[in-house]
């Protein structure tokens, strides 16, 4: 999670970002997209700077252990309790 994620636009990045703003997308075969991309954050310090600054308090909020721990808790029981008993250990 780099502070300005320039991603494929084929990812879920999409669900905590937006283009141009705190993050840019490119179509994953398209060299010069991705190129150009690199380029713009090369030379946009204002928006890689704020970019930092908007990603740093999401990973906060979105990744806090507090948050994440009892979420992860909650899948995992509900994957237990579907389990089949004929599946065995």
């Amino acid at each position: 999670m780099g502070s300005f994620p320039i991603q494929s636009d084929t990812g879920c990045a999409r669900e905590w970002t937006q283009d141009g703003v705190n993050a840019l997308f490119v179509h994953p075969n398209d060299a010069d997209g991705v190129a150009a991309a690199v380029g713009r954050a090369l030379g946009d310090d204002r928006m890689v700077d704020e970019a930092a600054r908007l990603n740093g308090r999401l990973a906060r909020e979105r990744l806090d252990a507090a948050v994440v721990r009892p979420q992860a808790v909650a899948l995992y029981e509900r994957a237990a309790a579907r389990r089949s008993p004929a599946a065995g250990p």
